[in-house]
């Protein structure tokens, strides 16, 4: 699925389903990795690549650093690679014979050649993104098990159950590579105008790995409520599916919680399948509280 590594000290998740969502986990043993494209929410990694300002207002900022990193008394230093950058090098020996205004006429060229540049990477961005997206994997765990919204929204009206997942470090498992999700009331972006036009004069380097991190794990504010954390892995199947079952061991399923409108018969059916390898596993069940607007839970195993 991807690479495996663990960043956090999370000592489990937990995973909402309906009720014939949770009887197969516990029967297969394997959990849906899904291709965002299928996500429910059509701003979750379905958006397009864009940076937080206008090319036009980019240019005109771009003109002015250029003059600033020539005329500046410190020699600048970046990336003489760069083309930008090499010029404004090559441009420092005429801060004497040149004034700041017709400088900024003479690079004019150079100005609109870091726009045209500018627009490629933005371009290559979406294109890459667009791609990328379709291939990605991803299993979305909580950090909690009582919320309101979500055992109505994931566990059909408080009717499935809620898996406890534990993270086994030992056995460097998915679980222990998830990251949390950032939520926000603005789109991410590819950089601010002032990053990007230190990409584009050679002063920094965009981090790309950081990049597809914001673009994968930051949702809007709406959803913070959930708490979530992902799984994020490349599909490994090729098959032409936008998901895949991943296998996980019976010992990452730590506990279940039963929904307050379980009917007794399914209650049933569920304990009926915690024997042999899953006999480890303790059973709560969820009560509506009589004085808050909360779920208690009282183990039955």
């Amino acid at each position: 699925m991807g690479l495996k590594s663990i960043c956090h000290d999370k000592p489990h998740f937990f995973k909402y389903y309906n009720f014939d969502v949770v009887k197969l986990v516990l029967k297969n043993k394997t959990v849906k990795w899904s291709s965002p494209v299928i996500f429910n929410d059509p701003f979750d990694l379905q958006i397009d690549i864009n940076f937080d300002f206008k090319m036009e207002d980019m240019k005109e900022a771009l003109l002015e650093e250029m003059t600033r990193l020539v005329y500046s008394e410190e020699e600048p230093t970046g990336d003489s690679k760069k083309d930008i950058f090499a010029m404004i090098l090559g441009s420092r020996n005429l801060r004497n014979k040149v004034s700041a205004e017709k400088f900024k006429k003479l690079f004019e060229p150079a100005l609109n050649k870091g726009a045209r540049n500018a627009q490629i990477v933005l371009e290559e961005g979406r294109s890459m993104w667009k791609n990328l997206r379709k291939s990605l994997r991803v299993f979305c765990v909580t950090e909690i098990n009582d919320d309101l919204l979500m055992w109505a929204h994931y566990s059909d009206c408080h009717t499935g159950a809620v898996l406890k997942l534990k993270c086994l470090k030992d056995k460097d498992r998915a679980l222990c590579a998830a990251v949390p999700v950032q939520y926000q009331e603005d789109l991410p972006s590819l950089s601010t105008k002032e990053e990007f036009i230190k990409n584009l004069t050679g002063q920094i380097e965009l981090n790309t790995d950081n990049f597809f991190t914001v673009f994968a794990t930051t949702k809007s504010i709406h959803w913070e409520h959930e708490k979530e954390w992902r799984c994020i892995g490349l599909d490994s199947l090729n098959n032409g599916q936008l998901y895949e079952y991943v296998r996980i061991l019976p010992q990452e399923i730590e506990s279940i919680y039963l929904g307050c409108k379980m009917d007794v018969e399914k209650q049933e059916e569920i304990l009926s399948m915690l024997s042999g390898d899953l006999n480890h596993v303790q059973v709560y069940k969820a009560y509506k509280s009589s004085k808050h607007f909360k779920l208690i839970f009282r183990q039955i195993r």
